[in-house]
């Protein structure tokens, strides 16, 4: 009895880990994206600067 109890205290562990490292790489991808988008509008806003300083 023991034992199975142990068991199931930790399936139910592992499946908290596996929700929370899901979780986690949702974040990260989402941090990623916003990253590469932020990126993206310096490299506009550097562009669009150099630009103005050419004329």
């Amino acid at each position: 009895m023991l034992g199975w109890a142990f068991w199931r205290v930790n399936e139910k562990k592992d499946r908290e880990l596996k929700a929370l490292h899901e979780k986690i790489v949702e974040l990260a991808e989402a941090q990623t994206t916003a990253i590469v988008k932020v990126e993206a509008a310096l490299v506009a806003l550097r562009d669009a600067i150099e630009d103005m300083h050419e004329r």
